[in-house]
């Protein structure tokens, strides 16, 4: 890893503003194992509408490591529900996103942080937070990429898909990672 670079306005305290970029020290050879990503520009994600989010972390609140990446898709729920579910813990802002079950048992966990929420081959979210491990009645918490992208595209070494204009692909080893466990993931 050659560099990180944090968001200038990222709080700890408010969990706001939850992104980084890491750059590799050699570039990484596109394989059925390592690709680029679109990355989102608007933030108009629909309620109850599935993403997908991968990880090595706990695969059990206060648990083991996977050893294998793991899948699980969530639905995205309203920023009503999330900011109502998280009220007396934390304040939801624009630049997050929620998703999860209301009952729980499904989401990310511990170890997953920096990892992608993917949804029609976008990158919509990153993992930020949660209350536990799919807790019920509080879904996982991501950074908002849509929200991010101009300091993404300002700050990292972006390459334009020629399918769509203004639109941003990233390369693997430029990993957004949260703060809280700062992480690469060889995909």
């Amino acid at each position: 890893m050659c560099s990180v670079k944090i968001h200038k306005s990222y709080n700890s305290s408010t969990i706001d503003y939850d992104v980084s970029i890491v750059k590799l020290c050699s570039n990484a050879t596109l394989n059925t194992r390592v690709q680029t990503i679109r990355l989102s520009e608007k933030d108009n994600y629909t309620e109850n509408s599935y993403a997908t989010v991968s990880g090595w972390g706990y695969e059990v609140e206060n648990g083991n490591l996977s050893s294998a990446l793991r899948a699980v898709s969530v639905p995205i729920t309203s920023r009503t529900y999330c900011t109502n579910a998280y009220s007396r813990v934390i304040s939801i802002t624009r630049n997050m996103i929620c998703a999860g079950y209301s009952e729980g048992g499904k989401d990310a966990c511990q170890g997953d942080s920096g990892g992608p929420l993917v949804q029609n081959n976008t990158l919509i979210g990153v993992v930020s937070f949660g209350m536990g491990c799919a807790q019920k009645s509080y879904p996982g918490v991501y950074s908002n990429v849509a929200n991010l992208i101009s300091w993404i595209a300002k700050n990292s070494d972006y390459v334009p898909t020629n399918s769509a204009p203004k639109i941003y692909t990233v390369w693997w080893f430029y990993v957004f990672c949260s703060l809280l466990y700062l992480c690469v993931y060889n995909i």
